[in-house]
């Protein structure tokens, strides 16, 4: 759950993935973890043939990037576009949940998405939902027309959704909050962020720093501080305050 994983400093195209799903891989959950700077991506799924369901959630990913053609090429690497995402989705997932994550590019330009899939996926089931997605050079989301994608905050991506086939541009999904999302340095929403209480409610799960989260949740990898307007009041307020928000 404390992952820490980062990629090293010489940028030279031989470090891989941050957390790797394989084909076959159901009914796994990566909850909780902090990738940064891994040259293969932060998180890459590739649950092919996969029965159950993958759930990516809570993850803080800031700056994981594909190299560049031509040293990705050197590498042996495949120089797909799906794959120069901190989360890239795999080719026929079924049921992929992608849940409350923050994803932050720091103008790095080879991280052209957030969340990104291959042009040729297919499958049913997938959802993305509660993420905060910032500073992608392409797309916060490459993704299917269908897939569901509602209360995604986006600031800062060169467009915030594009289809997975081509270069269209999608909408930004139902509920979305396209204000700047006032995050500290580490992704944790200040106490005037937009993204507080904006989310949708998943079940009472944990946060990045383990705190539970509320009714309606904050959007991204952390609820942020206590304090809330009345817009974004918990509805789950009275019960035990266990130093979790």
């Amino acid at each position: 759950h404390e992952n820490y994983n980062y990629g090293g400093s010489a940028d030279n195209g031989t470090e891989g993935t941050g957390i790797g799903i394989d084909d076959y891989c159901g009914d796994v959950v990566v909850r909780g973890n902090r990738c940064y700077r891994n040259e293969g991506g932060g998180i890459q799924c590739n649950p092919n043939g996969a029965g159950g369901t993958v759930t990516v959630e809570g993850n803080l990913l800031i700056d994981n990037y594909r190299v560049d053609a031509t040293r990705a090429a050197a590498a042996g690497w495949q120089a797909t576009s799906h794959v120069f995402a901190q989360i890239s989705l795999g080719d026929t997932q079924n049921n992929m949940l992608v849940r409350g994550n923050t994803l932050i590019s720091n103008n790095v330009s080879t991280c052209w998405y957030g969340v990104s899939e291959n042009n040729g996926a297919a499958g049913t089931g997938t959802d993305v939902r509660n993420n905060t997605i910032v500073g992608h050079s392409v797309a916060g989301l490459k993704v299917r027309t269908g897939i569901t994608r509602t209360h995604n905050a986006f600031s800062g991506n060169a467009k915030n959704v594009e289809s997975n086939a081509d270069t269209t541009t999608l909408s930004d999904g139902t509920s979305a909050v396209t204000a700047a999302p006032l995050l500290t340095s580490t992704g944790v929403p200040m106490t005037s962020s937009p993204v507080i209480g904006a989310g949708t409610h998943l079940g009472y799960t944990t946060d990045n720093d383990r705190r539970q989260r509320s009714n309606p949740p904050s959007i991204g990898a952390y609820e942020g501080p206590v304090t809330r307007t009345a817009a974004t009041a918990r509805t789950d307020a009275g019960r035990t305050a266990m130093a979790t928000n």
